[in-house]
């Protein structure tokens, strides 16, 4: 739908200021004076499911945009005459969101990525529907019925319809993906979206006066205990 200022403010209220972040498509009419209601109201603005030009992406960066949305996924693809909105996340300090599934987003995309957003601005997003967890089968996603199989969520299309990935295992096939320490990997899931949403004066990193909220992984990085500020989560 067309930016619409009103329905935004409305959502900010709705929410009691608890919205963090929004995904616009620049190109569309009205969308850069939007980004400035966004910023006042202090939402943060990602760049996505856009089919925005180079140009475009540049305008919205001025205007206040300063993340990327789903790398590579729901936009303009890449090309040497027109590098799009994906080349202007990947040639500039937009903080960029991936999904490292391999099915979204190839392993040697991700291993690009890495390279030219890391190791500041790359943020690994799962983008999961309600499939997350679950066997193979058959689920909904809005109106829409999706079908999972091998953990691959499609439409009777054919199109892929989210994900069933968790952020433990999009850091597992980061590391497979890009053979580093894990300890390189970690700001991907966790300080590197802090930052960007604002809120690195307490959640993102294990220090003094920040929440504690924390996972304990084995060596196989599986879960086995969950700490939410502080407190075990059962």
């Amino acid at each position: 739908r067309c930016p619409d200022t009103k329905l935004i403010r409305r959502y900010q209220e709705a929410a009691r200021g608890h919205l963090l972040s929004m995904t616009l498509a620049p190109e569309l009419d009205g969308a850069l004076e939007l980004i400035s209601v966004f910023r006042h109201l202090g939402i943060r603005v990602s760049l996505g499911h856009s089919g925005a030009t180079w140009q475009e992406a540049l305008e919205a960066k001025t205007a206040g945009a300063d993340a990327v949305t789903h790398l590579g996924n729901a936009m303009r693809p890449f090309h040497h005459r027109e590098p799009g909105l994906l080349g202007a996340a990947l040639d500039s300090d937009f903080y960029a969101e991936i999904i490292a599934d391999g099915v979204h987003s190839h392993p040697a995309f991700v291993r690009l990525a890495e390279r030219m957003k890391g190791p500041d601005r790359l943020m690994l997003v799962t983008d999961s529907m309600m499939a997350a967890g679950m066997p193979d089968g058959t689920y909904r996603l809005g109106e829409s019925a999706v079908t999972v199989r091998d953990k691959v969520a499609r439409t009777g299309e054919g199109n892929l319809a989210g994900s069933t990935l968790s952020m433990v295992q999009a850091l597992r096939k980061l590391k497979d993906f890009t053979g580093k320490a894990l300890e390189d990997l970690i700001p991907y899931a966790s300080s590197n979206a802090a930052a960007w949403l604002g809120v690195d004066d307490r959640k993102g990193r294990i220090l003094p006066g920040f929440d504690a909220d924390l996972l304990l992984l084995d060596e196989s990085l599986e879960v086995r205990a969950v700490f939410c500020k502080g407190r075990l989560s059962s």
